[in-house]
């Protein structure tokens, strides 16, 4: 499990070095292979606090978190200075 979060963190850490797509298959293969349960604590250790019903509710939830950095930082790119 600490090899699967710690993958999420990096990528999370990362995101300005991703893609849309890469976001996607990061956070696949961190959740591949878990049960209902282990997704949702995974996720929880991953910062994710709201209720989460299913296991595609934490992978989709990974997924928003790392790609809102992401264009957080595109965003940020293209700002004119003040």
């Amino acid at each position: 499990m600490t090899s699967r979060l710690t993958a999420l963190e990096t990528a999370y850490a990362n995101a300005r070095d991703l893609d849309f797509p890469a976001i996607r298959v990061i956070v696949a293969e961190a959740f591949a292979g878990l049960d209902k349960a282990q997704a949702i604590a995974l996720a929880r250790q991953f910062g994710i606090r709201k209720t989460l019903p299913s296991k595609a509710a934490a992978v989709a939830d990974a997924e928003r978190k790392i790609a809102e950095r992401l264009g957080s930082w595109q965003r940020c790119q293209f700002r004119q200075p003040a």
